[in-house]
């Protein structure tokens, strides 16, 4: 009885599939139903190794990850294929919603410019108190983001850090 409570109390595992567009990675749930002719859909480290990206490949996703320190090269295909799996592993679910004020500012983040403080709260109408929630937050703490800011002359300007 005891272990049969235990069993339940433990959150389901879901199974993640994780979307790979050029170098950029998207993780999901459930794979959407027209999937994109230039989007490879990888279920574990034997479909990412079956599809044989070139290495500069791999290292290209590697780079674009968040939290990953860039490189140059990796000392094999199947090191850089365990890195890479690894890293992709502890990334966090997307959203799914891409009309969301949440998935908006993190495209105004990600822009090379990134986004100042007004044309967020613009964006989302949110008080710049908020915003500043958000981001430390959602986007730093739950979401993993390198979120980074800086002073641009007169303005502060906020943008993810690949």
């Amino acid at each position: 009885m005891l272990v049969e409570r235990a069993f339940r109390s433990q959150p389901e595992q879901t199974m993640r599939i994780y979307l790979v567009r050029d170098h950029h990675v998207t993780v999901t749930t459930a794979v959407p139903a027209p999937v994109p002719a230039d989007t490879n859909v990888l279920q574990s480290t034997k479909d990412l190794d079956a599809r044989r990206f070139p290495t500069s490949r791999l290292i290209a996703i590697w780079n674009a990850l968040p939290g990953a320190t860039a490189v140059r090269r990796f000392t094999d295909r199947k090191a850089a294929v365990k890195r890479v799996w690894t890293a992709l592993e502890s990334l966090p679910l997307a959203s799914g919603r891409s009309d969301s004020k949440q998935a908006l500012l993190i495209t105004l983040l990600q822009r090379p410019e990134g986004a100042a403080m007004d044309e967020l709260t613009t964006a989302t109408g949110w008080q710049p108190h908020s915003v500043r929630g958000v981001l430390s937050g959602v986007l730093k703490k739950k979401l993993g983001l390198k979120v980074v800011s800086a002073r641009d002359e007169d303005r502060r300007v906020y943008r993810i850090q690949a």
